[in-house]
């Protein structure tokens, strides 16, 4: 099996969860949101995985460091995440001063620091209820994220298949047990944890398959695929959504993302699914604080009708410019500053050993 470069169709199928997030969480999310647009968490999981693990696994066991590729990733999410949780200390600072809450400029300032290094905290639950990154509340998914990384970094050389299909059974089950109802909040921290155990493994397990020929008979036309998810996160809500969920964790999403990985593609649907996938990423992590304000206003006008209508447009027009804005003009420039000092930083050690 010959390795690509960029899967574009996981990169299409990435973007359009992360606008399921993205919608799920607006306003008019309560109208027409995805009711399982949760479940996209766990989807990036299985893609992070099986992208991780197509990029550096076999550099990983051929020798780069762990403070390399701890490094290479920082660089790659970290901008990003610094940029989401400044805007949204920006945001519930000024909420606060405006309402006289001196106690928020202690209790802010200590979540704001643990926050910067990824740790979860109960310290703002008086002010923006019990989210475990009060300022940005999806970076409890990097946060569970950059910790597999680490434990995969560390431990790929142990990681033999016999090994890494014990880890995804064994948390399969924990999945099965605890279900994925959880994460964002302080008080369902571990659920975060359970579900981040079965999906990035999962996806280092697909990409070996893929690498070994076994996953070629996975075929299905890009728009199936697309639809299969889009239905996943659609069906509706009720007593068997843990069953929902379940399966579409351990099931459904696996499955999509065998068959996306063996999708051809070229020409516009190329173009745009890897923009999509190049998008989805300041999309996911941008939204969350910039959707209070548009929020307040709704809350405090009572916009309804053809007012809330525009309204939303507005807000998603603005998030979605800005998210873009970030990503040109922003992160991509700071991240290839950071790689070049990086590989510069590596050459001075290879010339000097």
């Amino acid at each position: 099996m010959q390795h690509t470069k960029h899967f574009p169709a996981l990169d299409g199928l990435r973007g359009i969860a992360a606008f399921c997030v993205f919608l799920g969480h607006l306003e008019l999310g309560k109208y027409l949101h995805p009711p399982h647009f949760e479940l996209a968490v766990d989807f990036f999981f299985l893609l992070s995985g099986f992208v991780v693990a197509h990029a550096y696994e076999e550099k990983l066991k051929c020798g780069m460091s762990f403070s390399t590729f701890a490094q290479i990733r920082l660089v790659r999410l970290y901008p990003l995440i610094l940029l989401g949780l400044s805007v949204g200390a920006i945001i519930l600072s000024t909420r606060a001063l405006l309402g006289h809450d001196l106690s928020f400029i202690l209790r802010g300032s200590l979540a704001w620091l643990l926050a910067l290094v990824m740790i979860p905290t109960p310290l703002l639950e008086y002010t923006v209820g019990e989210a475990a990154f009060p300022f940005n509340v999806p970076s409890w998914s990097l946060s569970a994220e950059l910790i597999s990384n680490a434990f995969y970094a560390l431990f790929v050389r142990h990681l033999t298949d016999r090994v890494l299909a014990f880890v995804v059974a064994g948390s399969a089950i924990l999945v099965l047990i605890f279900g994925v109802d959880g994460g964002p909040t302080f008080s369902t921290t571990h659920i975060g944890f359970v579900r981040v155990m079965f999906s990035f493994p999962a996806g280092i397990a697909l990409y070996r398959l893929f690498r070994m020929g076994w996953l070629e008979y996975f075929k299905a036309p890009f728009l199936v695929i697309v639809a299969l998810l889009l239905v996943t996160f659609c069906l509706p809500r009720g007593q068997l959504s843990w069953l929902v969920d379940d399966v579409s964790v351990l099931v459904t999403f696996p499955v999509i993302v065998a068959a996306g990985a063996n999708i051809p593609m070229s020409g516009a649907r190329k173009r745009i699914s890897l923009f999509l996938g190049q998008l989805s990423y300041p999309l996911y992590i941008l939204h969350h604080p910039l959707i209070k304000p548009f929020a307040n206003v709704t809350r405090v006008y009572q916009l309804t009708g053809s007012l809330f209508v525009c309204w939303t447009v507005l807000e998603i027009v603005t998030i979605v410019s800005f998210s873009l804005a970030a990503m040109k003009f922003y992160d991509e420039p700071l991240r290839k500053i950071l790689s070049r000092q990086l590989l510069r930083r590596d050459d001075q050690v290879v010339h000097a050993s």
